[in-house]
């Protein structure tokens, strides 16, 4: 890797302490494996991919843990204003350990990579899981941003190579059988719901009822 930038502190702008402490503890960090986390919607607008960037800057900038945010959709300008650079070509790096389709951008000191395919190379299911096989042996954690199922087959093809998957919930907007619809979508293909980000919330939650979570 190559082209090394300039060190940028990246914070988290939406999740609450408490939903990173939960969410943290189901990554098996004392196992020395790599784990791949999928977090999806259930019909958009809930806010994944704000939740996705700010658990990967946890982990990598709060916790040493090396991340990658593998930004599954096309890139949009959220990213690119939360991730200085982004919006930047020339900042794009490739890899020899990584599919040539592949591109990514490196921040606390190589502890967090944000990745994405190239828009202009058509990635398959099977080039997707190359790159998740790719990941493992380079970080300790991969953060999988999935468009929701609604828009795209890609979220579900995902689940079978997550280790977590998590769903994110739009507090006062998302509708009840509308999370049961995609439990019963990711179930079908064998995979599980290990657990949900109520995301959006404008009350507070117990402690009591994240420990129970």
């Amino acid at each position: 890797m190559s082209n090394q930038t300039r060190p940028v502190v990246l914070l988290p702008r939406f999740m609450l302490e408490e939903v990173a402490a939960q969410v943290t503890h189901l990554i098996p960090v004392a196992s020395g494996k790599s784990c791949i986390l999928q977090m999806v919607g259930p019909h958009g607008g809930e806010g994944v991919s704000s939740m996705a960037q700010d658990l990967s800057i946890i982990t990598s900038f709060g916790q040493g843990m090396k991340t990658l945010l593998l930004c599954v959709g096309a890139l949009d300008d959220e990213q690119q204003a939360v991730f200085p650079g982004m919006d930047d070509p020339a900042q794009w790096e490739q890899s020899k350990d990584f599919p040539p389709w592949f591109r990514f951008k490196r921040y606390h000191d190589d502890r967090l990579c944000v990745g994405f395919a190239d828009s202009s190379v058509i990635v398959q299911t099977v080039d997707w899981v190359m790159l998740l096989q790719a990941a493992r042996k380079k970080f300790d954690l991969v953060v999988c941003d999935t468009p929701t199922p609604r828009v795209s087959p890609i979220a579900l093809n995902f689940v079978p190579y997550a280790d977590i998957c998590l769903i994110v919930i739009s507090a006062e907007h998302t509708l009840q059988h509308e999370v049961a619809v995609l439990q019963r979508k990711i179930a079908e293909i064998g995979g599980n719901v290990d657990g949900a980000i109520l995301n959006r919330r404008r009350f507070h939650v117990p402690k009591i009822v994240y420990d129970r979570m």
